[in-house]
């Protein structure tokens, strides 16, 4: 697949998207998508929400992994 041409490897990508598209809901996917982006980054809103069963020294090997 490294020496295929380049339009080759944008219509693998095309349909991999596609197929990604047709088999999940997207709704699904835009929710973690911004849970991602705007909670995760912030180790004190992941530690009151997410982590908030462990002990800290769990939360934090959990979220260092």
């Amino acid at each position: 697949m490294v020496n295929q041409p380049r339009y080759w490897l944008a219509w693998q990508a095309l349909t991999i998207i596609s197929d990604l598209m047709f088999s999940s809901n997207m709704v699904y996917r835009y929710y973690a998508y911004n849970a991602y982006n705007y909670i995760f980054y912030d180790y004190v809103m992941v530690q009151q929400g997410v982590l908030a069963d462990l002990s800290s020294a769990d939360q934090s090997i959990v979220y260092g992994d």
